[in-house]
């Protein structure tokens, strides 16, 4: 399976980095429980352990013309 080049492969060994957040500290995650889900970068520890997530992208930005 090819996997685009913004999204990538975490484990609990390999979480992503506070870098990867937006200005709000949000990532999305991937598992094949949830699906993509929009989280707190500090929780991807979690999601990886009980939700088996095995990817993380980040947000895409906000649409300028909304507040």
């Amino acid at each position: 399976m090819e996997i685009p080049e913004d999204v990538f492969s975490m484990d609990i060994k390999h979480l992503p980095p506070e870098s990867a957040a937006d200005d709000k500290g949000k990532i999305m995650v991937y598992g094949q429980q949830l699906g993509w889900r929009t989280v707190d970068v500090r929780e991807a520890d979690h999601f990886c352990k009980y939700f088996e997530c095995t990817h993380f992208t980040y947000t895409p930005p906000i649409p300028k013309n909304v507040r």
